[in-house]
């Protein structure tokens, strides 16, 4: 049921936020801010009797660069004793504490409220200093990768043993274990380090755009290209590039590319004059390439001069030392945004973090751990803060079955990736976007993958 319309009054002094911020309920001097794995967005409070459209679109106050979010998504109005938002017929949809909101209905929100923006957070935050009460941010040169597994120390000793070499490098791993954080470690203690780390992923872009992305372009190469861009192999130069999802990459690119990697040299689209280039090459992937080679859909050439060193990333589920730790950490960076306590994790809380298998391995477990730490005003992350993100209202036993883990013995099989996509689809009710997002990987990848597989795609609502 929606959520009914405020009739509160929006009579006030003009230029303030109204009683609930002298009462200490709302930050004095609020920004609103919008969060969301991998990104934040803000902007200061309106002040009474103004709004903020926020919204995908480049005309909106508060611009969302999230997938899930609408164009023009929702409005949010400063009245005399807080605010109330207004959803603009948004495609995701806006929640207040779990309930969604009709279109054009204004319902009140105040500091502490879990307002859901598509998929993305929108919390107040205190624009002045932080209350001493909350802990100091980590410092920048602390490693964002946490190891306290054998399995992964194993494969952390090797990166670290390869990254001052100039060796090309393939992490290969299930979607969302954390490979580009093993890029960003082998980057940082190579002699590479003053240079760029530039990504690419291969996945989103059609083999026409990836070519001008990596190759760059001069003007009048092709129909609106109005001005010179400089490629990411050309800018990485003396620094890295992190290829992922490399096996997306059409044959066409995959033999430039081999081309560039043998010459070390790169010529812009419907340019003449090579520029050599000093880049170190690290590419990312969930399948077994060594297997699409002798399937022809991956260039041999390439793969042994991208193939220098192979890292194994193993998924979360055999990290189970690592489970609690990150989750506690993400925790923390989460409420540390919001600038409050840190909660504490309820002992059933933490039992069932071990007891999921995590499908979407480090991505999910972050995401997971955001939502609880928005969800929990108690202070105790209980278990009800977690399964509504993880799985729904699907039992534990069902969201990953034995099957599934027989299966996964290969991660990078053909056949135990569709199994997974079913697997996901099956927890999400058929919604794509939060499939795609415990998948950790694009919506448009996933719907790739369908068509691959010749998955049906799930209807709407069903």
């Amino acid at each position: 049921m929606a959520r009914e319309t405020s009739k509160r009054e929006t009579n006030g002094d003009e230029g303030t936020w109204g009683d609930a911020f002298s009462r200490g309920v709302i930050p004095k001097s609020p920004r609103v801010v919008v969060l969301w794995e991998g990104g934040e967005a803000q902007i200061a409070a309106p002040l009474y009797g103004s709004s903020v459209t926020i919204g995908r679109g480049s005309t909106c106050d508060l611009i969302i660069q999230h997938r899930s979010v609408s164009r023009l998504h929702a409005r949010l109005h400063a009245v005399r004793d807080g605010f109330v938002i207004e959803d603009l017929g948004s495609s995701n949809g806006t929640r207040v504490q779990g309930e969604p909101l009709e279109r054009g209905t204004r319902t009140p929100v105040t500091y502490g409220d879990v307002v859901e923006i598509g998929g993305t957070l929108l919390t107040f935050q205190d624009a002045g200093p932080i209350p001493s009460e909350l802990p100091p941010p980590a410092e920048p040169s602390s490693p964002k990768m946490l190891v306290a597994d054998p399995s992964m120390s194993k494969v952390m000793q090797l990166a670290e043993t390869i990254a001052p070499g100039p060796v090309s490098v393939v992490i290969h791993g299930e979607m969302g274990v954390g490979k580009e954080l093993v890029a960003e470690t082998i980057h940082r203690l190579s002699g590479r380090t003053g240079g760029p780390l530039l990504r690419l992923d291969c996945a989103s872009l059609s083999g026409e755009l990836l070519e001008r992305e990596l190759f760059g372009y001069e003007e009048g190469a092709f129909s609106g290209a109005t001005k010179t861009k400089i490629g990411l192999l050309e800018a990485a130069n003396q620094g890295t590039v992190l290829l992922h999802d490399v096996d997306e990459m059409a044959s066409s690119t995959q033999d430039q590319l081999l081309q560039v990697i043998e010459s070390r040299e790169v010529t812009r689209i419907g340019g003449t004059a090579a520029r050599s280039i000093d880049v170190r090459f690290l590419a990312a992937t969930h399948r077994d390439l060594a297997e699409l080679v002798k399937k022809s859909r991956f260039r041999a050439e390439l793969y042994s001069r991208l193939n220098g060193v192979t890292l194994e990333v193993p998924p979360l589920r055999r990290r189970s030392r690592e489970i609690l730790p990150l989750f506690e950490r993400f925790v923390a960076s989460a409420s540390y945004a919001a600038r409050k306590p840190t909660p504490e994790i309820a002992p059933a809380a933490q039992n069932w973090l071990h007891q999921y298998t995590w499908p979407g391995n480090v991505r999910e477990l972050k995401s997971v751990a955001e939502r609880a730490a928005a969800l929990s005003i108690t202070g105790i992350i209980r278990v009800e803060h977690l399964a509504p993100t993880v799985a729904d209202t699907l039992p534990m036993e069902t969201r990953v079955s034995e099957p599934w883990r027989s299966q996964r013995t290969d991660p990078s099989d053909d056949v135990a990736e569709k199994v997974r996509i079913l697997e996901v689809l099956a927890q999400c009710s058929g919604n794509q976007t939060r499939a795609a997002q415990i998948l950790g990987i694009s919506r448009r990848t996933l719907v790739n993958r369908l068509d691959t597989y010749n998955i049906a795609r799930p209807r709407k609502g069903g």
